[in-house]
């Protein structure tokens, strides 16, 4: 067996680099798989173990130097190159402690009664101004008094680790991932004697208890130097782990089919919403279509409805003119011949006469009244300006309310259905002005020029609430005021009606020139001449 512990010996500096090149590895190759988004705990503490592997790896491998150096010169390695490595093999331990609050949820922000970092760190303060109130700096006891100390205060950092990574195998064997669940077991009983190897049997020194249990006494009972038994687990640790780390192949495919999944899914989705969208759009087409039509038929039904209504106005206008209008003249003319005849004749008949020919002439303006409102002679045989100023001085002279109508640009003649519709339009407006606006005055302007005529009738009444009157239902909707509009559209033109308050009341009707593309009725085009 002393061959054995010779030969080991002598290739201490090996065992010292597979020492540090096992942690290194577990350093490495969770470090490259530790940037993995997942819901784990694993995969939250990566980091940390990492860091640990890396550090420890530095550690060993501080120490694999010194020995060389002691080898070629002889001499003891130098104090300060020791100081070094228990520092960092300390802050590898710090990182370790971390790894396992991870793993059993012991974060700050979840325990603080449990600050487990702090209360190591105050330990291992504590403990290192003991030591140098007790031995000398410059003494070489003091760096190995410290480098078992530090092992000591490595405890806790493994009880940790070795509780987490229970912890996550039970997780695992509960999730249906035996064979995960298994290398975390592993790596527990891996930490597991780690923990024996470097924090019970550490270097001799004359306090308790590693002036009784240290690697001296293992050396003496088993033959092996410690380092080996150190070395093999690193070994170990790194193998489960890298083993353990197919979980974040796993998560990343498992992500991945989700995320194919989820992309089929919205394929699918977008595929039935497109269907939806097309057998919308070719039901609004249809629908569209189907309000063109009825749009068409309403327009055409209007202008129908519209002319007859003019042709029936000029019907019963000359009806009257012919009929009643020449009976009521010739009534007229007879009392007026009786008048002159029975002059010297009994007072009381001579009187019933005068008032029968007063009857008559009254009964003869108000027809010719009627007549002009229904169609007046002026607008077929002068025109649109004409029948306007001669409707707005009727209108004053009628009414208590004063009528201007002003021109403006070179009066000319228009088809026959703009100067139709105008002239009504201005009529329904002066009758809303009469009947609703309660105003003083009332002004006509016709505005023509090459491009378009304007038709304007505005008051100085007291205005209404444009939203309310239109938001209106039934019987009290503004049928007049729809009038014009529908009116209006029958030759291209709109209807701009702005009132407020107080404030008057202005009706603008613009209808696009030039006239000669509306000679035609319109509804004459509608039926197709």
């Amino acid at each position: 067996m002393l061959w054995l512990t010779d030969f080991l010996n002598s290739h201490i500096i090996a065992i010292y680099f597979v020492y540090g090149l096992g942690f290194f590895i577990l350093g490495m190759a969770v470090a490259l798989e530790s940037g993995h988004a997942s819901a784990l705990p694993l995969a939250r503490a990566a980091p940390w173990l990492a860091g640990f592997g890396l550090l420890h790896a530095v550690a060993e491998w501080c120490d694999m130097v010194m020995v060389i150096g002691q080898q070629i010169n002889g001499l003891p390695p130098p104090p300060i190159g020791e100081a070094i490595g228990i520092g960092v093999e300390f802050i590898s331990f710090m990182w370790l402690l971390r790894f396992g609050c991870e793993l059993v949820d012991l974060q700050p922000s979840r325990l603080c009664r449990v600050p487990a970092i702090r209360i190591v760190l105050v330990v291992y303060a504590v403990g290192i101004i003991t030591i140098s109130t007790r031995i000398p700096l410059t003494s070489v006891l003091w760096l190995s008094v410290a480098d078992v100390w530090t092992s000591y205060c490595a405890i806790p950092a493994f009880i940790l680790t070795i509780w987490g990574l229970i912890l996550e195998s039970r997780a695992f064997r509960a999730s249906s991932m035996p064979q995960l669940s298994r290398e975390m077991t592993g790596a527990a009983i891996a930490f597991c004697w780690y923990a024996v190897f470097d924090s019970v049997f550490v270097p001799r020194v004359p306090y308790f208890p590693a002036s009784v249990i240290n690697s001296a006494l293992f050396i003496s009972v088993v033959g092996i130097p410690i380092q080996l038994f150190r070395a093999a687990n690193a070994l170990v640790i790194a193998f489960f782990f890298i083993r353990a780390l197919r979980i974040f192949a796993g998560e990343d495919r498992r992500q991945l089919e989700e995320a194919l999944a989820t992309q089929r899914q919205l394929q699918a989705s977008s595929e039935a919403l497109n269907r939806e969208l097309r057998e919308a759009a070719k039901e609004m087409s249809a629908l569209y279509e189907r309000l063109r039509q009825r749009d068409e038929v309403h327009s055409y039904l209007l202008k129908r409805v519209v002319r007859a209504q003019e042709e029936e106005r000029r019907r019963v206008a000359r009806d009257l003119h012919d009929g009643v209008g020449q009976t009521l003249s010739g009534l007229a003319a007879g009392l007026a011949a009786l008048l002159t005849r029975c002059q010297n004749q009994n007072n009381d008949i001579h009187r019933q006469m005068e008032t029968l020919q007063q009857y008559a002439l009254q009964s003869l303006d108000e027809l010719h009244r009627v007549i002009t409102d229904l169609r007046p002679s002026l607008l077929d045989e002068l025109g649109l300006v004409a029948a306007l100023r001669w409707y707005a001085r009727h209108y004053g002279e009628t009414l208590p309310i004063s009528v201007d109508a002003e021109v403006e640009g070179l009066p000319r003649r228009l088809s026959s259905a703009a100067e139709i519709i105008l002239f009504r339009i201005a009529q329904e407006a002066l009758t809303n002005v009469v009947r609703h606006a309660r105003a003083n005055k009332a002004t006509i302007r016709l505005k023509i020029d090459n491009a378009q005529v304007i038709l304007e009738v505005e008051d100085d009444g007291i205005g209404f609430d444009l939203v309310k009157t239109f938001a209106a239902t039934g019987d009290h909707r503004p049928w007049g005021l729809l009038g014009m509009q529908e009116r209006a559209a029958l030759v291209g033109g709109t209807v701009n009606i702005r009132s407020e308050r107080w404030k008057g009341t202005k009706v603008t009707v613009t209808i696009p020139l030039p006239v000669e593309q509306m000679e035609q009725e319109p509804y004459a085009r509608a039926v197709g001449g």
